[in-house]
C-alpha cells in the first residue's frame, strides 16, 4: 500500500452524509455500554433502519444541528491551544467495528469468497492520510489485532446468511 494513515482526532470522519452500518456484536457492545435492550436504542435516537438491496440492516443514526449532521457518540473537546478535537466516546472498548478499522475499508465478494482490503480516506480532506513515513502506520489486514480479526469473521459470516436469503 502507498498510503499511510495517523489519526488526527479531527472528528470529519464522524460528520457529514455518512452510513455507518452496525453488525450484530455492535448493537450487543453499545448495549453493554449503555445498559439497554437493542430496541432502546433505536427509542433513543443512536440507531435507525435502513434499507439496503431489500434488506432492513441497522445503522448509526446521525444527529443534525444547525445544518450539520454528525455521529450522536461524537464529542468535541476544545484543547488549549484552540485546536477542537473530535473523540468517540465508544472508543475503545465499545467502538463499532467499520470505526475500528477505518481507514481500512473491505469488499467482500460473495460469489466466490474472495476479499479485499482498500485504504479509503475517512474523510475527503482527511489530515491523518498520507504517505506512509516514520511517523504513519501502514494499514493492512495482517496488522489488524486477532480481536478485531475474530469481529471481520463474525461480521463477513453475518452479511454472508444475509446474502444468501436474499439469493433465496
Amino acid at each position: 500500500m502507498d498510503n499511510g494513515f495517523s489519526c488526527t482526532l479531527c472528528g470529519e470522519c464522524c460528520s457529514g452524509d455518512m452510513k455507518v452500518f452496525v453488525n450484530p456484536r455492535d448493537i450487543s457492545l453499545l448495549c453493554d455500554y449503555f445498559s439497554c435492550p437493542p430496541e432502546e436504542l433505536y427509542a433513543r435516537g443512536y440507531l435507525m433502519r435502513d434499507s439496503r438491496n431489500g434488506t432492513i440492516l441497522p445503522r448509526i443514526k446521525f444527529r443534525e444541528f444547525s445544518g450539520l449532521k454528525f455521529c450522536p457518540f461524537l464529542e468535541n473537546r476544545l484543547e488549549d491551544d484552540g485546536s477542537l478535537k473530535g473523540l468517540c466516546r465508544l472508543h475503545p472498548r465499545f467502538k463499532p467495528l467499520i470505526c475500528h478499522l477505518a481507514p481500512l475499508s473491505r469488499t467482500v465478494d460473495f460469489s466466490d469468497n474472495s476479499e479485499i482490503y482498500l485504504f479509503i480516506p475517512p474523510h475527503p480532506a482527511c489530515p491523518g492520510c498520507g504517505p506512509v513515513g516514520p511517523d504513519r502506520e501502514k494499514l493492512d489486514y495482517d496488522r489488524l489485532s486477532p480481536e478485531l480479526k475474530e469481529r471481520l469473521a463474525e461480521e463477513k459470516e453475518y452479511f454472508r446468511t444475509l446474502w444468501l436469503a436474499l439469493e433465496d
